[in-house]
């Protein structure tokens, strides 16, 4: 009795390993890494734009490197648990223009991307 129900956990994890409490935690952890990471990196994205590029970003919420980071990562997450890695690469310009543009605003970060 004990082995089939280790056997049905064993394939319902098989089937949707997302759900599966280490692959979330693992994720989590990865989430956590990324905005320690990031979120400074754009911050600092922002004091270039106030000094060098002579933007204004009073009007961006304090949380709008933390939210960038977060939405980029959400979006890799979702195509890596759908097995859609292929894709990454050719999200980059996307991903390049969504972090950069509330701090150059459109123009600037279409051509960076």
């Amino acid at each position: 009795m004990r082995v089939r129900k280790e056997e049905e956990r064993e394939r319902e994890r098989e089937r949707e390993p997302w759900e599966h409490s280490t692959v979330r935690e693992h994720s989590t952890v990865r989430e956590h890494s990324a905005q320690r990471v990031f979120v400074p990196v754009l911050e600092e994205g922002m004091e270039y734009a106030v000094s060098i590029e002579h933007r204004s970003v009073a009007h961006l919420s304090p949380l709008t490197a933390e939210g960038i980071v977060g939405g980029i990562a959400a979006i890799i997450h979702k195509r890596v648990l759908e097995e859609n890695t292929a894709e990454l690469p050719g999200l980059l310009p996307d991903l390049l223009y969504f972090a950069l543009m509330p701090y150059l605003g459109h123009d600037r970060a279409l051509a960076a991307a």
